[in-house]
């Protein structure tokens, strides 16, 4: 089905007023909420003075400034749309570099083993699940289902304390990208193998299945046939419940291996309280998932004909 001018002016308006509601609660979680580094500079000011009281205030003062968190709320909400939106994210208090070049150096540390686990789960979702309805009850199907599902509910941080783990390299491949994606792979497997298998077994009883049949094909043609047909409702499951799942997960993720990437970054720079560079990483996850959100939709539209307008 071709995409029509009108539905894609929808999607992209609200994929812009998504991008504009996550870059706000970005704002306001840090610009409303009070700093505790305030508290230690003043309690260093004033150990280093012996408690002078206007000595702490001026040191306070210039915290303030240097954090843009002297001028009143809404001017700073007003700066901080018209930066973002222009893409100048200025430079990082905790850091001292831009803030697109934190951003820069950290993306590609998260996106290599994001993607790759991403391709891991979802072919192997899609075959296993797939492989799973075809042998419905069967041992081989139960089996698999306590395998990926004792998979599922491994914590990741004792994963990595074990062999082979645990011997890895610092710096190699394994270390920063291979091994993350695989146990990144087995969170979101589990939930893509379970919905593709019930999405199969409605599919094996559809007429056009039976027809296939009918005219002498064999079990991987059918199997082609089902796959085809589960992979765009799989897209979809994907961004309404596993999306957040991949960004939590990363936060374990790049705690355990040691990682720089997009969630280490966001956790340094929501402790140091440093604006610009919350910002950054928020707007470029943000953009990334609503990004793939509207592609996921496109991607729904073109490929299933049945989609019309309530795709949208």
């Amino acid at each position: 089905m071709s995409v029509s001018l009108p539905w894609l002016g929808r999607r992209l308006a609200l994929s812009l007023f998504a991008a504009y509601l996550v870059v706000s609660v970005a704002f306001g979680f840090v610009a409303l909420t009070p700093d505790p580094n305030e508290g230690a500079v003043a309690y260093e000011v004033a150990r280093q003075t012996g408690g002078n009281d206007t000595a702490v205030a001026a040191a306070l003062a210039d915290y303030r400034e240097a954090r843009d968190r002297d001028e009143p709320v809404v001017d700073r909400y007003l700066a901080y749309l018209e930066n973002t939106a222009t893409l100048q994210w200025g430079v990082s208090f905790s850091r001292g570099r831009p803030v697109s070049a934190v951003v820069a150096d950290a993306l590609p540390v998260t996106g290599r083993y994001v993607a790759l686990a991403l391709v891991f789960s979802t072919v192997g979702g899609l075959a296993l699940g797939v492989y799973g309805a075809f042998g419905a009850g069967s041992l081989g199907d139960r089996t698999l289902s306590v395998l990926v599902y004792g998979l599922f509910g491994l914590a990741n941080f004792y994963v990595v304390a074990v062999p082979p783990f645990d011997t890895l390299t610092e710096g190699s491949t394994m270390r920063t990208v291979l091994g993350p994606a695989l146990l990144l792979s087995t969170t979101l497997l589990a939930g893509q193998l379970r919905y593709a298998r019930a999405t199969s077994l409605e599919y094996l009883e559809r007429d056009f299945v039976k027809l296939v049949r009918a005219t002498g094909g064999g079990t991987l043609r059918v199997a082609r046939h089902v796959a085809r047909n589960v992979v765009v409702p799989l897209l979809s499951l994907f961004f309404s419940e596993l999306f957040a799942v991949l960004v939590l997960e990363a936060f374990v993720i790049e705690a355990v291996f040691g990682l720089p990437g997009l969630a280490s970054v966001t956790l340094d720079a929501v402790n140091a309280r440093d604006l610009p560079l919350v910002v950054g990483v928020t707007v470029a996850v943000a953009f990334a998932g609503i990004s793939a959100n509207f592609l996921q939709d496109l991607a729904h539209r073109l490929l299933d004909p049945r989609a019309g307008d309530e795709v949208a």
